[in-house]
């Protein structure tokens, strides 16, 4: 069985086409996305409906949450992130954010009698990144 797990499309829809295409070329037989699907590209309803249609399993990613919640605090952000959450939110509708908010955070399998365990960024938390620089205990 051949698996391509994507991540990161941010709303590239060209990019998530291109991906796709070559998924398809290369006859993987599941794709596994791993989230952060919105936020930073023009397109994020078109991809919402494509990683849907082409993904079996679909992971939470940081900015899948951050750009669909409906921030109570608002009013308290810098007016740039003001402007960054409006704008993703006015690209996407209720259901699209109902969907985001509702994917589950992790994903465990096992290949080949190994227990594989994904997220989007750490086991506890979806919005932290491990950086090559960082303590190999971090890691």
């Amino acid at each position: 069985m051949k698996i391509a797990v994507i991540s990161d499309i941010h709303g590239n829809l060209e990019a998530l086409k291109a991906t796709l295409k070559d998924i398809e070329k290369r006859k993987v037989d599941k794709i596994i996305c791993l989230g952060d699907i919105i936020a930073k590209g023009v397109h994020p309803k078109e991809c919402i409906s494509l990683i849907r249609t082409n993904c079996e399993i679909v992971l939470q990613g940081n900015c899948d949450v951050h750009f669909s919640t409906e921030h109570k605090n608002i009013d308290e952000m810098n007016e740039q992130e003001k402007k960054r959450i409006k704008w993703n939110q006015s690209l996407i509708d209720k259901e699209d954010r109902e969907y985001l908010l509702n994917l589950p955070f992790c994903y465990e399998l096992y290949m080949s009698g190994s227990l594989i365990r994904l997220f989007h960024a750490t086991p506890t938390i979806n919005n932290k990144a491990i950086l090559n620089v960082d303590s190999i205990e971090t890691k």
